[in-house]
């Protein structure tokens, strides 16, 4: 059973579980199993969960620093951070020194390839920057833009980047060259498959928008009259399963590549949201509020087991005693036991089909 027949057999719904305390939270970033989670406070410091969540570990409290995004390698080692006003920071042993990179910028979004080494991040009105060796040097991208957000595929050659109340532009060469995307609008948050090939993102008090052609044509999701006020999403590996926030509103999950959505959790200030790279480990952030975590397709509750009384053998209901089948019987006096015998053999076993058939009902 595959994950979309199993969250329609749960009913689409998700159970949320709250970790750690009330905290500014502003983005969260996810391993590739799940397993290891970064988020950072805005104003605050830097967490790492290794246990998918449930407990979690404080760094970077030396200073509070107004994080604005965060990024993670697949396997959870290598890290990265931005600071709004501030300098990036870099990690690769999952999260516990960090150290300070490129200049003070007032970044906003930060993206990383599956290994680490390949990170793009946005500065608002400013440019993109992209590093090949895990943040040590950077190379400016692009032209001085509102940039408010980054994704980046497994490999690190393809990248989406969203301007607030512009256009997107989409590079498929590690961000050397870019191509415009798309209409203006309030862009707010996007994000990327493994292979770059299947994109979401999401518009503030608009609709979320998908494609499958790593950003040529886009195609309006959720549209149906409600605009919500949308501030982060998350995909899959394969971009089939998403996650949508819904700031001082609800998370949206889809397990079609964001034809359908289904709405879960209660109203709140939610800031940023991180998928697994099967889609089945979910975790959020709320500011002023708690981590969430949550699995995209909950085990199904198994139906009671009714005791069934066994047969060994499904009744056949006998051919009806016929005389006219042995004609020679009836006219010979000398075999009138043999035809009694069959006949009485015929009413053992119709009463035995009876019972079984009784036993039955």
């Amino acid at each position: 059973m595959n994950i979309q027949d199993k969250y329609k057999q749960s009913g689409g719904s998700i159970i949320w579980t709250p970790r750690e305390k009330d905290r500014e939270w502003r983005y969260v970033a996810s391993s590739a199993d799940g397993s290891k989670l970064v988020a950072v406070v805005f104003n605050g410091n830097i967490y790492t969960s290794v246990d998918y969540g449930v407990n979690w570990k404080i760094h970077m409290i030396d200073d509070d620093r107004a994080w604005s995004s965060v990024a993670s390698s697949s396997d959870g080692s290598k890290l990265v951070a931005c600071v709004y006003n501030g300098m990036i920071y870099t990690s690769t042993d999952y999260g516990v020194s960090w150290i300070p990179r490129e200049n003070q910028r007032n970044w906003t979004s930060i993206a990383s390839s599956a290994d680490g080494n390949k990170l793009v991040a946005t500065n608002k009105f400013g440019k993109i920057y992209t590093s090949v060796d895990s943040g040590v040097n950077w190379i400016e991208r692009n032209e001085d833009r509102n940039w408010i957000s980054v994704a980046s595929s497994e490999d690190g050659s393809k990248i989406i980047a969203a301007i607030r109340g512009d256009q997107m532009y989409v590079s498929v060469n590690s961000g050397e060259d870019w191509l415009s995307t798309e209409n203006r609008r309030n862009w707010a948050s996007v994000a990327s498959s493994a292979d770059g090939s299947k994109l979401v993102a999401v518009v503030q008090f608009d609709f979320i928008y998908t494609s499958d052609d790593s950003g040529l044509n886009w195609t309006p999701r959720m549209d149906e009259g409600i605009k919500r006020q949308w501030n982060s999403v998350a995909s899959s590996a394969d971009g089939s399963k998403l996650v949508a926030s819904e700031y001082n509103g609800q998370i949206y999950t889809s397990v079609d590549s964001g034809i359908t959505w289904t709405p879960s959790e209660t109203n709140k200030p939610w800031k940023s949201v991180a998928i697994s790279a099967d889609g089945i480990k979910l975790v959020a952030v709320a500011g002023n509020d708690k981590i969430y975590t949550a699995d995209l397709a909950p085990k199904s509750t198994p139906a009671p087991k009714v005791p069934i009384k066994t047969i060994s053998k499904v009744p056949v209901e006998p051919p009806l005693l016929s005389i006219s089948i042995m004609p020679s019987l009836i006219n010979q006096q000398s075999n009138t036991h043999i035809l009694g015998g069959y006949k009485q053999k015929y009413l053992k076993y119709k009463q035995k089909y009876l019972k079984l058939k009784n036993d039955l009902n």
